[in-house]
This record gives C-alpha cells, sequence and structure tokens, in this order.
C-alpha cells in the first residue's frame, strides 16, 4: 500500500474541487458535520474487495462509503498500483472487461489512477453515464493520474470499460470523484511519481485539514506491527498537518525512544506519500505532522507560559503554502486526574501562544479528557464549558463520540478556536472511524485487540478543515 497515498494527494490537487486516555476521525460518510452546500470528494481504493488472484472474474463488493462496485472478467492481482487491492481488467475477454458503480448526488470531477501492468498499451474508455469522458491510452509502465470534468447531477454511473478486444490489461486505482457542487475546470493526466497528499487534502483548491490523533502508548511495540503501523501512517497523509498525541509513551517518554518512534513512523508515510512528502517535529510525548507540498513550518517549541501541565503541551507557527492562511497550533494531553485544572488553564496557554507567535489564529487540539468522570463538558452538543462562544469555537461538540470503546461515547478529544478563526474555518468537522475505511481484521496487537480497532488506538483522530485564502488577522 506505499503508492496509495501519493497518488491521493495528487489527486486532490488535480480535482481542484502521553497519560491514560481514549479517543477521534476523518473521512466522507462518517463525519459528524459536513456543510451540505458544498462538494463532498469520495475515495475508493478497493481494499474492502475480497476477491483475490490473477484470474479474471465478475462479482460485486461493498467498498467505501457503503458504496456497491461491479467488476467483469476482472483479476485482483497481478497489477497493483498502490494497496494490497488493485482491479485488473483483462484483455480480449467476453464479455468485455469493465468496472463500474452508480452514485446518487452527481459528479462534478472524476479521478483515477492508471497503468500498463503487462505487455500490451492500454487503452481504456471512461463514461458518466452513457457520456464518454474519454479514452486514456498508454504503452509505458508509468502509473498515470487522470482528471475528467463531469458536472452531471443525479444518479450517474461511473464505468470503465476495455475500448476493444485488442486493449491491453488495465491496472485501475484509487478512484476518486466529487459530488456535483465544485469542479475543476480541465482534464490532465500526471505521474503518480510526483510528491504527496490524501484526497482529503486539498489546499490547491482552497483548503486544508487540520487533525489530532491520540495514538494510544506509540511506542516500539506498536510500530513493529506492520499492519498497524501501515495503517497508523495512511490515516496520517489524510491531513495537511496533524497533532499527535501519546508519542513513545502515555506518559513522559524517553527522548530516544520518541525520536525512533516518529523516525519510524514519518518514514512509513513518505513511503506511501512519496518520498520527502512529510515532516514532523516533536516536542515531550507530541508530535506535529505536516505535508510539504502545503505546508510551511516557521517555528516550534514547547509551551513556556505561565501555567503548569502534567504534560508540557507542545505548540508551533505553521503557513499554508498557497493562501495567505497562517497559524499557531497549541496540543496537549490532559492528565485525566487534574483534567478539571489543565482544560481551563487552556484559555491561558492559548492567549499566550497568542503573543509568543504574535498570531490571531490559535488551533489547541489534542486529548481534553474533557468528558466522563473527568470533565464537565457541558450539554450535550453544545461548546465545551470554559469555552465561552464569545470567544471561542468549539469545532468538536459536546456528544460527538471519539472513543473506540463501545461502552462510553465521550468527547475526549477536542479543538478548540478563537473566534477569529471563523472567517478561516469552514464548518466541515468530523471523527475518522477506522473500521469504515481500513481493514481492521489484519491488525496485530495483544489478545484483547488483535484484530479489533482498539490496535490501533482508543482514540478516533479528529479533523476539521479551513480555507487557505480568507485569512484577514
Amino acid at each position: 500500500m506505499n503508492r496509495k497515498m501519493m497518488i491521493l494527494a495528487v489527486l486532490s490537487l488535480l480535482m481542484l474541487a502521553s497519560a491514560n486516555c481514549s479517543v477521534g476521525p476523518d473521512v466522507v460518510g462518517v463525519t459528524d458535520d459536513i456543510t451540505p452546500d458544498r462538494a463532498v470528494t469520495y475515495t475508493e481504493d478497493f481494499e474492502k474487495c475480497t476477491a483475490s488472484g490473477t484470474t479474471y472474474v465478475t462479482g460485486s463488493f461493498v467498498g467505501n462509503n457503503s458504496r456497491t462496485w461491479n467488476y467483469v472478467q476482472t483479476a485482483w492481482a497481478g497489477g497493483v498500483i498502490a494497496g494490497s487491492k488493485t482491479p485488473v481488467l483483462g484483455m480480449n475477454r467476453s464479455p468485455i472487461s469493465e468496472l463500474y458503480t452508480t452514485v446518487s448526488d452527481g459528479v462534478g470531477t472524476l479521478t483515477f489512477s492508471y497503468k500498463k501492468p503487462y505487455s500490451t498499451a492500454v487503452s481504456l474508455s471512461v463514461y458518466a453515464g452513457t457520456t464518454l469522458l474519454g479514452t486514456v491510452t498508454t504503452s509505458g509502465t508509468t502509473v498515470l493520474t487522470k482528471t475528467y470534468t463531469v458536472n452531471k447531477s443525479g444518479s450517474v454511473k461511473i464505468r470503465f470499460v476495455q475500448s476493444g478486444t485488442s486493449s491491453g490489461q488495465v491496472s485501475i486505482d484509487t478512484v476518486s470523484w466529487t459530488s456535483y457542487g465544485t469542479t475543476s475546470s480541465s482534464s490532465s493526466s500526471v505521474s503518480s511519481s510526483s510528491s504527496v497528499s490524501s484526497s482529503s487534502s486539498s489546499a490547491a483548491s482552497g483548503t486544508i485539514k487540520i487533525a489530532s490523533f491520540n495514538i494510544e502508548i506509540f511506542g516500539t511495540t506498536k510500530i513493529s506491527r506492520a499492519n498497524v503501523l501501515y495503517t497508523l501512517a495512511h490515516i496520517a497523509t489524510r491531513y495537511d498537518i496533524i497533532a499527535i498525541q501519546e508519542v513513545g509513551s502515555n506518559g513522559t517518554p524517553s527522548e530516544s525512544t520518541a525520536t525512533t518512534v516518529m523516525d519510524t513512523y514519518i518514514a512509513k508515510v513518505n513511503s506511501i506519500a512519496g518520498a520527502g512528502a512529510y515532516s514532523y517535529v516533536r516536542g515531550h510525548q507530541y508530535a506535529f505532522v505536516y505535508k510539504n507540498a502545503t505546508i510551511t513550518k516557521k517555528a516550534s517549541g514547547l509551551y513556556s507560559g505561565s501555567k503548569t501541565f502534567t504534560y508540557t503541551p507542545l505548540r508551533g507557527n505553521f503557513a499554508v503554502k498557497s493562501g495567505n492562511f497562517d497559524f499557531a497550533m497549541l496540543t496537549i494531553h490532559t492528565s485525566p486526574s487534574v483534567a478539571v485544572t489543565e482544560i481551563p488553564a487552556l484559555t491561558t496557554a492559548m492567549s499566550e501562544t497568542r503573543t509568543f507567535y504574535s498570531e490571531q489564529d490559535v488551533i489547541c487540539l489534542g486529548d481534553y479528557n474533557a468528558d466522563g468522570s473527568y470533565y464537565s463538558a457541558g450539554t450535550a452538543g453544545g461548546d465545551l464549558a470554559g469555552f465561552a462562544s464569545s470567544t471561542y469555537v468549539t469545532v468538536i461538540k459536546n456528544g460527538t463520540d471519539t472513543t473506540v470503546s463501545p461502552n462510553n461515547s465521550y468527547t475526549y478529544d477536542r479543538m478548540q478556536l478563537y473566534t477569529a478563526s471563523s472567517e478561516d474555518y469552514t464548518g466541515n468537522k468530523g471523527v475518522l472511524k477506522f473500521a469504515s475505511y481500513y481493514t481492521i481484521s489484519n491488525l496485530e496487537g495483544t489478545t484483547t485487540t488483535a484484530g479489533t480497532e482498539g490496535a490501533l488506538s482508543d482514540h478516533y483522530p479528529i479533523w476539521a478543515e479551513f480555507y487557505t485564502g480568507r485569512d484577514t488577522n
């Protein structure tokens, strides 16, 4: 699966359109709040298909976003582009090889990756309903990415079909499309060797995604588990910048352990997203992982203000590379036993970070432990207690489940902004539920966590989307 996120990043650019705790997610279809009048990006990576082997078969499977895909005379090995599953349409098959799905909310742009897996040149026709969008061809072995502007509303059948009996086998992967709303103005092909991102990241179209993830006891044991490490790395590539807690330990880690963990992690992230695609900075049990194509780090370091925290927060000053949005980040993991005092202290830490970086936009995110017996969060669906709506924006509202445990629905993980940042915040936010987007059954773990979401963490990632070009402060 090393190339999937590199490809996903290219797709986004083309489509324009640590203590004891718990956790929160990002992805279309599972977000707790998506603004309805904005185009939504969907991505299919085919990892949920159970078919396998080089024999050409016909069938169907339910993929991402609970969408049914149908395949005819298609193999599921021998031409992998990314991940462990890539459909390969056969040559000179009867009936003719094809791959298709139907979407109900229209298609703005359609993007996909393809390559020639064997010796015969590719000639693949792509349809939206009965409209032929075009025929892609290649005689080389490089993975290419193609984007079409579709602009069709209502029910649309997306169909990939061999253009003739002499068309060579073709691998198709990472199919992404926007709902009919925001579209790009052109069609293009690029080599997948470009460094970078995810279908969820779209700085080129005017937004970035910022996330937080408590990776429960993210130490040497967890990074030694290949499938777990891959999945955790893939999650990072969904975002332009992600704050991580519990690096090296759920308490105070050794510097050597925390550095080893993050070096290993970023190497895996970049094996997916492309060489040098992401960088990180870290301190204490925290790290910021950011995408070099969209984010510039201006400064970072541990918080040094007037308040005392069990695990001293990490803060940083960042700016987008395309646009005028600059912002400071402060990530925190409160100690549950003193969350009742550490959470209110964050308002002071935010103010001091504002002054320290001379930056009005401060994003305070992390595992607050702001629920349950640790903290009285306030009214369900409302703002976090202690953060008045006249001054702050509570991105992840009370009552949003950010924990993996089926025994509670606590909102431990939070993201707080100043109201001054309202101009930058799109209103899109969510929680990434692992099982909706990843194969869980193969995850290594303990006798109780192996094959479950708990193998990754006891928290889900949380995320929010921000405009890159509307900053006035």
